[in-house]
């Protein structure tokens, strides 16, 4: 069986039971199609539903939804794509076509991981954001001459566990991106301490 097949198998598992952790009221999610792990299949495409307040092109509105796929076998060792459905959030990591700017994507990042920092996005969070790397000028000065107005939502978001679907996180500031010859049978899943410095691109 090709090995790209069988790592990517293994990571929806993996995103699976990481997004377990993140049910509740702020963020909302549906997977497609719905998993079957009796028969180990795992959704490989979600629809995430952020109930927090954030500028649009339409005016500060309260819900926000986004769809990730990783459908692509490619996935993980290349980032999955994230796209608003809904109008269009005004960020400066975000294009004017509503796909999201991941910047940095390491392998050892949870979907759940990556749910929480979209919503860190939604709520203009500056460790998130890096002005070297907006997507355009204009945005830029958007975001420059507004932020004084951040953050106008201040939702507890998820915090997530030391365990998160039986896969043990590692507690380390750098984790190499693995090969997708080289990917062992388990992942393990990093978390950024405090203190970690952080460029989204």
């Amino acid at each position: 069986m090709n090995l790209n097949y069988i790592t990517h198998m293994a990571r929806l598992e993996s995103d699976y039971n990481s997004m377990q952790q993140i049910k509740g009221e702020v963020i909302k999610w549906e997977g497609m199609p719905p998993a079957n792990p009796t028969q180990k299949t795992y959704p490989n495409k979600y629809r995430i539903t952020y109930n927090i307040l954030a500028p649009t092109v339409r005016g500060d509105l309260p819900q926000h939804i986004v769809e990730i796929d990783c459908s692509s076998l490619h996935y993980p060792g290349h980032p999955p794509g994230v796209r608003f459905t809904t109008p269009r959030v005004k960020h400066p990591h975000i294009f004017e076509d509503s796909n999201v700017c991941l910047g940095g994507f390491p392998l050892e990042e949870s979907l759940a991981e990556l749910c929480v920092r979209l919503a860190r996005f939604l709520q203009y969070d500056p460790d998130t954001i890096n002005l070297n790397s907006a997507v355009n000028a204009d945005l830029k000065n958007w975001y420059l001459h507004n932020r004084h107005r951040f953050p106008i939502d201040h939702s507890p978001l998820p915090r997530l566990g030391e365990e998160s679907g039986g896969f043990k996180k590692k507690a380390i500031r750098q984790a190499p991106r693995l090969p997708l010859n080289e990917v062992p049978g388990k992942i393990t899943v990093k978390r950024q301490r405090p203190g970690d410095n952080y460029s989204p691109h």
